[in-house]
């Protein structure tokens, strides 16, 4: 058998199914962002769903009628402090990334989050420590490293040390 070769041009395109992962961080960055930003095919999931609810609730602005285009108002940084405690459900990620973002609150604001039992059963520990160091109060309701938790005053910055067990801490931190 002979088997020959030539050049040729790859063409085409594909489409990446979505991630609840990255849908959440993108609600997260675009709630963050100044101005107005649009997450293409979104995952439509209960834990991105919850992570609208809760950025809502920090001030953005989120309209998910069209399924396959959310549409964002970013708050600027200018995080605004709920009337209620945040409830993130199910969903780790949306707790462990709204915790730095609860963080750039300006004042003496309180934010509370929750979430259901196997949320109130994860460790959040390392993180709220790191955003203690970095100026911010974090710390657990229950005094256990869990949520619920809370978070008053801003971030100042400076240096800390983290133990990284899921990227979502530092996620947290750097965004």
């Amino acid at each position: 058998m002979q088997l020959k070769v030539g050049k040729s041009r790859l063409k085409g395109s594909v489409s990446i199914p979505a991630s609840k992962s990255h849908t959440i961080r993108a609600v997260a960055v675009a709630s963050l962002a100044k101005g107005r930003s649009r997450i293409i095919n979104p995952l439509i999931s209960s834990d991105t769903l919850s992570a609208v609810v809760c950025y809502k609730a920090l001030g953005a602005n989120i309209d998910t009628t069209d399924n396959t285009c959310w549409k964002v108002i970013g708050t600027g940084g200018n995080i605004k402090t709920p009337a209620d405690i945040i409830d993130v459900g199910n969903s780790g990620t949306t707790l462990r990334i709204a915790a730095g973002s609860a963080a750039l609150v300006r004042g003496n604001s309180k934010i509370r989050f929750t979430g259901d039992e196997q949320i109130r059963s994860r460790p959040i520990k390392p993180l709220l420590e790191s955003l203690t160091d970095l100026g911010a109060k974090a710390f657990s309701i229950n005094n256990n490293g869990k949520a619920p938790i809370e978070i008053t005053g801003t971030l100042k910055g400076g240096k800390t040390t983290l133990e990284c067990i899921t990227s979502q801490y530092l996620s947290s931190l750097l965004l």
